[in-house]
């Protein structure tokens, strides 16, 4: 194809799309691209094909985006631009006559990712998440022109044998030869089975366009569309990013996990996924040799290809099975399939193994557990400059003053005890330094047999320091003869004089014997005992450590030895994660509608009081906790509950004095009549048992509720929370449940001003029971919290609740005051929220903060509904009321009154709530501040007068606090509104912090 100036495109693009503009040439392999952009601002891509090129393929491309367009809008990819007469590929005629094809794409804007170069952990999930949607979509999409002879589909790695012997030096070429060989040969059934579609084949780094903060903004040219395997997509995406990184599978791992859990790899992708990255990078470079060949000056090419050599080089030392299980790790899949069916195996058996010492390991008296972690009190005096004879004696004397026999190291331990290089990963670089069996303490020279029956697998002396020294290895099989292998480290060296690979050795055989510094590898004489599913093809090599990164999937490989040996206690360690590792087994294992707070979740490790503190000791200020009612584990409220756990947890049928003294402690803080109690274990349960008492007390089912309420998460009450079953995902309103309006003073029909918005409100729901009762459908009851929480710190205009009530009891029903959230003093005047309405409920509700965070609720009513409940059938919650939650809420009742929370929350909600109304003044955002006591809300808008919310400004400003120490929420039906409601210890100095923070937050918004 001859070279066209920017001039002659300018002349296409005006002459078939009438569009004017600059047109600026990009690269390209085989077509002429231009950057184009109009007077107008809009901006295209034109792709100018030369005579004869196949429009079959131009059409594909062309249908497979007009067919994403409808069946994924979401998906951020070109648009066809059509020419003024309504063709989608344009006719171009060159200068001898012959015709081209054109197209117009829409442009993307943004950045490639080759040039920004972004943080994998941060893109990559979006990259995953984006190709897995687009492979959905394209999913059941077909074309007569989506299966071709094309060189870049992996299908057809074996023509690139046509080019092998181009490669050069030799190294490559065998490396290269080798890749395709087994894809060919080895592995060519695997790759006949795998899933087949369309897919966009070429997300590579100069393909996929991101916005400056690295977030994916969409992919590009579609020119390598065909159908292949579906596979081939991540492996095409991984192959482009591995490149240039340490730890390759590592880097990818984001990527693959997000195209996961939108699109599910079958388990034989993921076990083909290692092998068809490879060929991805083996096609590129047979690509570059075909090119070569053609044009043997062009250094480009040579220099192009080193990454992508160099990354095919490094994969070649990688282990392959590790890889594997790496990925399926990501995927959620146990890491070694063969794992979960050992470890169901090994709990089936574990009361017929034999000892493995002489020493009996099922009496705890004579086992101490050593401290070796990181900060572990067993540690203390050691440091580099401690001998190994002074280590040990320090270990065994102290066994010896305890009484023990043995001691135990744990598992999955973090140690600082191995600091040499060997224990450096190659691709990472991070140190392998969590413990994967458990160690027994116990003298040198003592007998160690074989727990069940076996064969020596392997066995050798591994005698660099801090290496296993002499080390056996013994395979058994399960009943269905899936292999495990027992390892037995630190042994005498003649433990190895007479064995022999293959020896049978019997359940309770002898292995070998304990020994002794330095010749055990110059450790303390101990047993290392590890168990493994698998080998992987290391051998006696199979490391006894591992890096944090690559944790779950050493723990599939080696489970908890405790399986076999039997001590009666745990021998795991803990070990802590980081946040990012939290929320992506979060999202993986307790499902995607589990939400968490911020944008970049905290990980918090401790609360004291209004303080909660993350795993790198910073401290937030917590405004969010109104389940932690008298503060983070609040010292009292914590001992009442551990003595009472020290002494008896059980059931209400038995007769104890702490759920009596509790019922008439908690129901003497209530007016006459509500006076009998029931316990449940949760806000919920309350109200659910609430209905369920107001439904059979009035023989009637219908029910008022409040628009914006939340109840819970129960069938029941979903069915009745306005906020969930009128939201995404809801399914309307039952016809039992009527709707009224929410009673917000701000937003509402009616207003603050207004000294009757109350009295109006409550008319609402005379006219909606009314209409009820018209349709012979009485109420059963209102239910409505006393202060409205997700509608947005809700503050009833007076009388409210007082008319609503009569209305509602005029009608025959009941009154249902949720006062899960509000009660307990918060609103600081009273104890209940109701209260200051002048009100007394028939039923009333209680959870959050009735147990400090303690999983304990009740409902409260009057005698005669309690009696009407008495049908004959009977109620009965197993732990609701048992004896250590009745502790727990007995000293919840007594710090809020010793330490008078009320009056504070009546001090500093005033002071919160003052400084509210003066930032009110000063910044225009703030629309309304109401509340009581610690009970408060400010909502934003960004215009007064139409009060239009300002969402995204209130999660800026949540997002801000948070760097600077506060915790904060917002809520309400455009979540626009900050709700404030901390731990009723907050002080005035919080107080004072808080306003002052905000003040900051709000001046940079402005």
């Amino acid at each position: 194809m001859r070279a066209l100036s920017t001039t002659d495109a300018k002349d296409i693009l005006r002459q078939l799309y009438g569009v004017s503009g600059s047109a600026n040439q990009l690269p390209g392999e085989l077509d002429l691209n231009f950057h184009i952009r109009t007077d107008s601002g809009d901006q295209y891509l034109l792709k100018i094909y030369p005579p004869g090129r196949d429009g079959s393929v131009l059409d594909l491309q062309n249908k497979a985006l007009a067919y994403l367009e409808s069946t994924a809008p979401g998906l951020c990819i070109p648009r066809v631009v059509t020419t003024q007469s309504g063709d989608e590929i344009g006719v171009w005629v060159d200068a001898t006559g012959a015709t081209g094809s054109t197209r117009l794409l829409t442009w993307l804007s943004g950045k490639l990712w080759a040039e920004a170069k972004p943080d994998v952990a941060k893109s990559g999930p979006e990259l995953g998440a984006f190709l897995a949607k687009l492979d959905k979509a394209l999913v059941n999409f077909s074309h007569p022109a989506m299966v071709r002879d094309y060189l870049w589909d992996l299908q057809h790695i074996n023509r690139q044998r046509e080019v092998i012997e181009q490669i050069e030096p030799v190294a490559m070429r065998e490396t290269v030869g080798k890749v395709i060989r087994r894809l060919t040969n080895d592995l060519s059934p695997q790759l006949a089975a795998l899933p087949k579609q369309v897919i966009h084949n070429d997300a590579n780094g100069h393909n996929i366009v991101l916005e400056a903060d690295g977030s994916l903004v969409g992919l590009i040219d579609f020119n390598d569309m065909l159908y292949s395997y579906r596979a081939g997509e991540i492996a095409v995406a991984c192959a482009y990013t591995m490149t240039g990184r340490s730890d390759p599978i590592g880097a990818v791992l984001p990527i693959v996990t997000a195209y996961y859990a939108e699109n599910p790899l079958c388990e034989d992708e993921i076990t083909m996924l290692f092998g068809l990255i490879e060929a991805r990078i083996a096609i590129s470079i047979c690509m570059a040799a075909r090119q070569i060949v053609n044009d043997p000056d062009n250094e480009y090419l040579l220099v192009s290809q080193k990454p992508f050599r160099a990354l095919l080089e490094h994969l070649a030392t990688e282990n392959r099975e590790l890889a594997i299980y790496r990925f399926r790790d990501a995927c959620g899949l146990p890491a070694n399939s063969n794992a979960p069916k050992i470890i169901r195996w090994l709990e089936q058996n574990r009361h017929q193994f034999a000892r493995v010492c002489d020493f009996d390991l099922s009496d705890p008296i004579k086992l101490l557990t050593i401290d070796l972690s990181v900060d572990g009190s067993d540690m203390q005096d050691v440091d580099a400059s401690t001998s190994t004879a002074e280590f040990s004696e320090h270990l065994f004397r102290k066994i010896q003053n305890e009484g023990a026999n043995v001691g135990i190291g744990r598992y999955l331990e973090r140690r600082s005890l191995y600091k040499s290089d060997r224990f450096v990963t190659d691709n990472s670089m991070e140190q392998r330094d969590i413990h994967l069996g458990i160690d027994l303490f116990m003298p040198a020279d003592e007998p160690i047999y074989a727990p069940l029956n076996g064969k020596v697998e392997a066995f050798a002396n591994n005698s660099d320091r801090y290496d296993f020294g002499p080390v056996v290895i013994l395979r058994h099989d399960t009943d269905d003869g899936i292999p495990l292998w027992t390892l037995y480290g630190h042994l005498s060296e003649q433990s190895l004089d007479q064995l022999r690979v293959g020896q049978a050795i019997e359940q309770g055989g002898l292995v070998g014997w304990v020994g002794n510094y330095p010749n055990n590898g110059d450790w303390p004489p101990h047993l290392h005992f590890q168990l493994l599913t698998t080998l992987l093809g290391m051998g006696i090599g199979i490391h006894g450590v591992a890096t944090t990164g690559q944790l779950d999937v050493w723990e599939s490989i080696s489970p908890d030895p405790n399986l076999i040996l039997g001590i009666p206690f745990s021998c795991r360690a803990g070990v802590p994660r980081s946040s990012e590792y939290l929320t992506g087994r979060r999202r993986r294992f307790l499902g995607k509608m589990l939400s968490l707070f911020y944008a970049r979740p905290i990980k918090i490790v401790r609360g004291k009081g209004q303080y909660l503190y993350d795993d790198q000791g910073n401290r937030w200020l917590d405004m969010i906790n109104n389940v932690c009612h008298v503060g983070h584990c609040h010292p009292y409220v914590v001992a009442a509950g551990q003595a009472q756990m020290a002494q008896l947890n059980t059931n209400t049928r038995f007769l104890h004095d702490n759920i009596v003294e509790y019922v008439q402690r908690l129901a003497a803080t209530f007016p006459q009549p509500l006076s009998v109690c029931f316990f449940v274990n949760s806000g919920s349960e309350a109200n659910d048992l609430a209905l369920r008492l107001a439904w059979t007390y009035t023989k009637r089912r219908d029910l008022l509720v409040v628009e914006h309420s939340y109840h819970g998460h129960l069938s029941s009450l979903i069915d009745i929370s306005h906020y969930k079953f009128a939201s995404k995902g809801g399914a309307g309103c039952p016809d039992y449940v009527w709707t009224i309006p929410c009673p917000d003073g701000y937003r509402g029909r009616f207003r603050y001003a207004d000294p009757d918005a109350g009295r109006y409100y409550a008319n609402t729901i005379k006219r909606q029971i009314d209409t009820m009762l018209a349709r012979d459908r009485p109420p059963a009851a209102l239910i409505a919290e006393s202060l409205g929480g997700v509608a947005g710190q809700i503050i009833p205009p007076p009388g409210y609740l007082q008319h609503a009530y009569e209305h509602v009891r005029a009608a025959g029903g009941l009154c249902i005051a949720d006062e899960v959230q509000v009660g307990f003093g918060r609103v600081g005047s009273a104890m209940w929220a109701f209260e200051t309405q002048g009100v007394i409920p028939d039923i009333v509700t209680l959870g959050k903060p009735i147990g400090n965070g303690h999983p304990l609720a009740a409902v409260i009513t009057r005698p005669e509904i309690a009696d009407a409940f008495n049908t004959g059938m009977e109620y009965f919650n197993t732990f609701g009321g048992n004896p250590v939650s009745c502790a727990i809420g007995l000293a919840v009742l007594e710090v809020i009154r010793n330490e008078n929370l009320a009056a504070n929350a009546t001090h500093v909600g005033g002071l919160i709530k003052q400084g509210l109304e003066s930032l009110q003044q000063k910044h225009a955002l703030i629309g309304d501040v109401r509340g009581m006591g610690l009970f408060l809300g400010a909502e934003l808008v960004r215009d007064r007068n139409t009060l239009e919310p300002a969402t995204e400004e209130a999660n800026s400003i949540v997002e801000a606090l948070k760097h600077r120490g506060i915790l904060l929420s917002a809520d309400g039906p455009f979540d626009n509104v900050l709700k404030i409601k901390p731990p009723m210890c907050i002080t005035s100095d919080d107080a004072d912090f808080f306003i002052g923070t905000l003040d900051k937050v709000l001046a940079k918004l402005n």
